[in-house]
């Protein structure tokens, strides 16, 4: 395989903040080439498991830096994991391969609005009483209601980021799952119909999106403590699992294989990952609430000289520089096992997944 020198990488040091999350996607594509055929999501998403996993016991005992240590951890696997619904040949993958970036990822499930507000406001315009007249309601009025939508999305008015109030309307989740389960799949639609036509002002850069994410969801994270944002965030992985079971698991009785029931279940997949990154920049928004002396001893004890403001600069972006990227020479990201670009890592994987 042909190595990719590291001045071919994106993300550098001095826009690590402005850097889109697509340009850290694409730099790890670059890092980790070789899992293209030596790895297979299955032995990467294990890896995601088990950051997140030591990542909440750290948290359940105390132990900051290990939190943070494994921040870092389970997103950079995270990434490898979507790298490689991207770039695999092994042919075991087949069945997860994805064409969308994580900035649209996101983007899909939270287009600068909390989803769970947004059905809340489709629940409004829809006004059912029953699930079948939700199913009648939408179906009579479907162009009606993407008409509203689409006028949503454009009023001036309405504050971007969009600040979720589900803390105000508790009960709604409730009544949704009575009510509006029936055409759950309808009332995603209508949030990719939004997502749509807000894309325009879609957010990309690590740093960014953090803001957009603490400005939706502050209210929530000022009540949540780290241990419950942390238990959310495995909760998620959790889920992602199951997307991947369900992605090659079909049963005959309850529903066999077909092009439609794959193309939910792709759906259903990416939302969830939309998910995973919602929980990560959450944890890292609270960390720098609760751990903030642990935060800026990690950083600079891994790097030093690197000149960080802890409370007023310290991001999700420089938790990942501080493992995964060198400062001198413009600095780069790099495989924090063996520090260089490509990866050069000398494994021994007794389960050789190029033959899987």
């Amino acid at each position: 395989m042909t190595a990719i020198a590291p001045n071919h990488l994106t993300v550098h040091y001095e826009n690590r903040y402005t850097a889109s999350i697509d340009d850290y996607f694409r730099d790890v594509l670059r890092i980790w080439s070789r899992d293209a055929t030596e790895r297979t999501v299955f032995d990467l998403w294990f890896h995601v498991i088990d950051h997140c996993s030591r990542l909440v016991e750290a948290v359940r005992k105390e132990r900051p830096k290990f939190v943070i240590d494994d921040l870092a951890n389970t997103f950079m696997w995270f990434l490898s994991f979507i790298a490689q619904t991207h770039q695999s040949q092994n042919d075991l993958d087949k069945y997860f391969r994805l064409s969308v970036l994580p900035s649209d990822i996101i983007w899909n499930k939270y287009p600068a609005h909390c989803p769970a507000c947004f059905d809340f406001f489709m629940a409004e315009q829809i006004g059912a009483r029953d699930p079948l007249d939700a199913e009648e309601i939408v179906n009579q009025k479907g162009e009606q209601l993407k008409d509203k939508i689409i006028s949503f999305a454009n009023d001036p008015s309405i504050e971007q980021p969009y600040v979720c109030s589900c803390l105000s309307h508790i009960g709604f989740a409730e009544d949704r799952h009575q009510i509006y389960k029936p055409i759950n799949e309808k009332l995603d639609g209508f949030r990719l119909v939004y997502a749509d036509e807000t894309r325009k002002n879609k957010i990309h850069s690590i740093k960014a999106l953090e803001d957009m994410f603490g400005q939706v969801f502050h209210n929530s994270y000022e009540v949540f403590s780290i241990e419950n944002i942390a238990f959310h965030l495995l909760e998620e992985v959790g889920e992602v699992t199951q997307s991947i079971k369900d992605l090659y698991t079909f049963d005959e009785n309850r529903e066999p294989f077909s092009e439609v029931a794959s193309n939910r279940r792709r759906m259903k997949f990416e939302e969830e990952l939309a998910d995973v990154f919602s929980w990560i920049f959450a944890l890292m928004l609270k960390i720098k609430r609760v751990y903030f002396k642990d935060a800026q001893e990690y950083v600079t004890s891994l790097v030093k000289g690197i000149e960080v403001n802890f409370m007023g600069s310290l991001n999700l972006a420089d938790i990942i520089w501080t493992k995964y990227g060198r400062t001198e020479n413009g600095g780069t990201l790099f495989c924090s096992g063996c520090q260089s670009v490509p990866c050069s890592c000398k494994r021994h994987l007794l389960v050789d997944w190029s033959k899987a």
